[in-house]
């Protein structure tokens, strides 16, 4: 079951297990109010009997609203969910974070016992729906958290920063870099964060997971990388001004390549290859 079906991680999750053969119920807002503890309690008091691994998407995003009503309404959300989900009825709760989490100034590189430093109410609202899982589920039902860094791969509701930089090249905008570009980010394609998601949960594994592949690359590499396929590497300008979110993300990966020995993230050149085909420049 995953809740939240219109989101963009959401959409591709339920694509891609209803195509492995999984059975499926994505439930959105149109079925059931998160925020909401009555609608939530009459959704669950309904389910039918299954067992399920439930994976939580639900969320007011970073880019969507990253104020205090969204603060509440994400708590609200977690809340109801650790509240009201029928614990005989669950075989698995995935939740999942962001490495939001690690704050500003994260050490490099992150671990999942990394400090925490939430800089910011939605990096503070993913902590906390963190601990309201945890505190209610830890020890009664095998509970996974994937902290997630970027997540892009063309597909529905597609926000990432890599399908932004497309979207300016193809309509011949500038793609303006802070801090000349040299950030350094760690982005997962959302195929394989579904792929990792069906493992987790067809596994005995738990506890909290940094989804990362472990590879970073600055953003004036993947612009320039994406620039190149389109021919307008002119179009990329590079700013020394820098912004509070011009830190480094770099990963290291032990605790996943260890559970998961055979699982292989896909090379970032080979996921942006669908962005460069689709995006069309015009001379």
């Amino acid at each position: 079951m995953i809740i939240g079906k219109s989101g963009y991680i959401a959409h591709a999750l339920a694509a891609y297990l209803d195509g492995q053969g999984h059975k499926v119920r994505a439930v959105g807002s149109d079925e059931c109010d998160f925020r909401d503890k009555d609608s939530v309690r009459s959704f669950f008091s309904t389910l039918e009997p299954d067992l399920w691994t439930v994976v939580v998407t639900a969320a007011v995003g970073r880019l969507v609203a990253n104020d205090h009503r969204s603060f509440l309404d994400n708590l609200a959300i977690s809340r109801n969910c650790a509240t009201y989900l029928p614990q005989d009825l669950v075989h698995k709760l995935i939740f999942l974070s962001s490495s939001d989490v690690y704050g500003l100034t994260p050490p490099i590189p992150l671990v999942e016992d990394s400090p925490i430093a939430v800089h910011d109410p939605y990096g503070l609202s993913k902590y906390v729906s963190e601990r309201i899982f945890m505190d209610k589920f830890s020890a009664s039902l095998p509970l996974a958290i994937l902290r997630l860094p970027g997540v892009y791969g063309k597909g529905f509701a597609d926000r990432s920063v890599v399908a932004r930089f497309a979207h300016f090249m193809k309509e011949r905008r500038t793609v303006t870099l802070s801090a000349q570009g040299q950030p350094l980010r760690d982005f997962v394609h959302v195929e394989d964060l579904c792929c990792f998601i069906e493992q987790v949960s067809t596994s005995s594994v738990e506890g909290v997971f940094n989804v990362a592949t472990g590879v970073s690359f600055s953003m004036k590499d993947i612009a320039f990388g994406l620039a190149d396929a389109l021919d307008c590497r002119s179009l990329v300008l590079l700013d020394k001004t820098n912004t509070p979110r011009d830190f480094d993300l770099v990963f290291d990966t032990r605790k996943i390549k260890t559970l998961f020995p055979q699982f292989k993230f896909r090379p970032l050149s080979e996921g942006l290859l669908p962005y460069c085909q689709a995006a069309v420049v015009t001379p």
